[in-house]
């Protein structure tokens, strides 16, 4: 309501908590005033919404300047990283060609950008805390000085790091390093691009302070802020063009904002027009009537849907320009399911008209649109920790009742192994945990839950599941007395090719339960296989490693293969899938080699510049400087396997210090490459966590 106060929140479990999405709607109570909404604030967690809430909680207790500015470095680190961001965004009536040198909306939606643009946020930052900063740009580079203890330092959030003077204690300025070169070079490349060119109008940058996130929350309207995103970017570039999905980076965070009509508020205008029940109806039947809701967001969008009934002719229209000019998308009768995405993707606000004719007697009912937007979860200030918790409410200010609720996943140890026959592995990110199965439309799926390592007695069931999937009872009791026993159930998935169907394996034991996600996408896969499944020749050995796949992966300690037998059900193009880990100091080269058709792959990391369509490569996605494709297991994509219908044989060609854990032969159709970007390559993929 406005005066809440902070409050002790108690955090379980044995590991720090996965967060899931805090969510706000307005209180029963709440009148016909727009509110702002309330934001939660964990602890000391810095508040990125405005140039004056970083100022006030960004370092505040440092002690001095030195201490600041490696305080606002170590923020800019944990909240940022290097992805080419080459996407247009839209805002009001100007085109932008592409997101770049921001502050607040860089922390708040898109941190992933090239090293102009992101040693820019760092300035800001900087600046923010009280550091004055200069923009140092070198010959095709740019970086950031901070000016502490009588001498400019020098950082630089593309590498991520700073140099230190032959003390090793000194962090030195760009002159320094112009005199002593050794000091760039010993720590990390050559010095070419850090070397400023010829002058030809210094500058240290001009000063502005940003806009703040401000999240209004009007009559009709709930939004939430997720950890996890539903797949859905800015997907356009220059002028509002389709960019390559390689382009779409690992990690980002959606969030959903819902709109229904209401008669009060200025969410919306109703031109004779009236709220029946859920039915907007003309009050004259005589007249035309129209309803105008305006989107209007501080988060760039990126995807919209719009649905209802329609009894009698109806029409919408959407505008980009306030109002002056006009777009219709639909006209007729019955159901309404507009994805209005291709519209309203990379922009801010538009607006969205619903009319009724004249002369009708018509009315649209049960109205509802859904506006998808972008969110950076690296940034979002209300994440707890383990244990003890100061909660606080910043942003707003609220000036009508609120409902807030926040939401996460507790983690606790447990003595009883629950594992699935799906490929089960982490993400990239070594957080987030997937359990996936890949079946073929219409063929029957077993899917089997084994419990071991205590004593049980309880009931296993799957929920969740779209109907008629499950052949057969959706729970059954199980009993073991710590040895492994195996719970199967058996499913007929259905759908279309790329879909992604989540669902959840649950184990109840008295009052405790314990829920396993999972997901089911339908494909007509030529090969799903766990990799100590493959013939294996050469210097390649089997390790017993829990976290893996099928408790296993494949370790090369010299030249090995390992070969599949793939069954293709159709003619076409698939890709090839694998899921590996290059050792530091060990080779990229793969031969993939089909029915004795041999080709040289390289292992590639792609960050925004290059795509997955060569097929000399084997492509994942990673950020430039987490040295994801050293230290940690990533799925990798080889284009254009040419299978026709009927049984191949697939060998992978491998070399000392590469392991591999699972693989995959699918379609290479854009709903098939899409589904398995979102499930494999995007670490925090998950729309079934959205509340919304």
């Amino acid at each position: 309501s406005g005066d809440a106060a902070p409050f002790a929140l108690q955090v379980e479990g044995d590991w720090a908590p996965l967060m899931l999405w805090s969510s706000f709607r307005r209180a029963d109570a709440a009148g016909e005033e727009t509110t702002l909404i309330p934001r939660w604030r964990a602890n000391d967690a810095v508040v990125p919404f405005s140039f004056e809430d970083l100022h006030e909680t960004l370092a505040p207790d440092a002690a001095t300047d030195a201490e600041r500015a490696f305080e606002i470095f170590r923020y800019a680190l944990k909240t940022t990283n290097y992805y080419d961001a080459h996407y247009c965004e839209s805002v009001g009536k100007i085109h932008r060609t592409r997101v770049s040198y921001t502050l607040i909306r860089a922390l708040n939606i898109y941190p992933f950008d090239q090293c102009g643009p992101l040693n820019h946020t760092l300035r800001y930052l900087f600046m923010a805390g009280g550091i004055s900063s200069n923009n140092a740009p070198g010959t095709h580079h740019q970086f950031e000085q901070a000016f502490y203890d009588g001498s400019l330092r020098l950082f630089d959030l593309s590498p991520r790091q700073y140099w230190l003077d032959r003390d090793n204690e000194t962090v030195i300025s760009l002159r320094r390093l112009g005199e002593d070169p050794w000091l760039k070079v010993r720590q990390e490349g050559d010095v070419n691009a850090w070397i400023p060119g010829r002058v030809s109008s210094a500058t240290f940058g001009s000063v502005h302070k940003h806009h703040r996130i401000d999240v209004p929350l009007r009559p009709g309207e709930s939004i939430c802020f997720g950890w996890h995103n539903e797949g859905r970017w800015m997907e356009l570039g220059d002028e509002r063009e389709p960019i390559h999905p390689a382009k779409v980076p690992p990690y980002y965070g959606n969030g959903v904002l819902i709109w229904r009509p209401t008669e009060v508020g200025d969410a919306a205008t109703l031109d004779n027009i009236a709220l029946d029940g859920d039915a907007l109806r003309a009050v004259d039947a005589g007249a035309s009537a129209s309803l105008t809701y305006r989107v209007l967001l501080p988060y760039v969008i990126a995807a919209a849907r719009l649905t209802g009934r329609s009894a009698g002719e109806a029409a919408v229209s959407l505008s980009w320009d306030d109002g002056e000019t006009w777009a219709e998308l639909w006209r007729g009768e019955g159901a309404i399911d507009l994805d209005l995405t291709a519209e309203v993707m990379a922009r801010y606000n538009c607006w969205l008209r619903i009319e009724l004719p004249a002369g009708a007697e018509a009315s649209v009912s049960d109205l509802q649109v859904r506006t998808t937007f972008i969110v950076a979860p690296l940034s979002l200030p209300g994440t707890p920790a383990l244990g003890d918790n100061d909660m606080s409410f910043v942003a707003g200010p609220v000036t009508e009742p609120v409902e807030a609720t926040l939401a996460w996943l507790e983690r606790h140890r447990s003595d009883l192994g629950v594992s699935l026959n799906a490929l089960s592995f982490y993400l990239m990110d070594d957080e987030n945990h997937r359990n996936l199965y890949v079946a073929r439309p219409g063929e029957e799926l077993p899917v089997e839950v084994t419990l071991e390592g205590r004593a049980f007695d309880g009931e296993v069931a799957l929920e969740g599941l779209p109907e008629g999937w499950l052949a057969g009872p959706a729970s059954r009791r199980a009993q073991t007395d710590g040895e492994p026993v195996t719970v199967a159930f058996s499913l007929r998935p259905d759908g279309e090719s790329g879909d992604i169907v989540p669902f959840e394996v649950v184990v109840r034991e008295g009052e405790r339960e314990r829920r396993i996600p999972a997901q089911v996408m339908p494909a007509d896969a030529a090969l799903v296989a766990e990799a100590e499944a493959a013939q294996l020749e050469g210097d390649a050995e089997i390790a017993d490693v829990p976290e893996q796949s099928g408790g296993r992966q494949v370790d090369l300690s010299g030249d090995a293969t390992l070969r599949f037998a793939a069954d293709a059900p159709a003619d076409g193009t698939y890709a090839l899938w694998v899921r590996m880990r290059i050792a530091d100091g060990a080779s990229t080269r793969l031969m993939l080699v089909v029915d004795g058709e041999e080709r040289e792959v390289r292992a590639t990391a792609m960050i925004g510049f290059s795509d997955w369509e060569s097929p000399r490569y084997a492509s994942t996605k990673l950020f430039a400087h987490y040295g994801e494709q050293r230290d940690h297991w990533a799925w990798y994509r080889v284009p254009d396997v040419e299978l026709t219908a009927g049984e191949h044989a697939v060998a992978l060609g491998a070399q000392a210090g590469q392991s591999f854990d699972a693989g995959l032969v699918l379609p290479q159709t854009p709903a098939v490459d899409r589904a398995a970007m979102n499930l494999l390559m995007t670490w925090n993929f998950a729309s079934w966590l959205l509340p919304m």
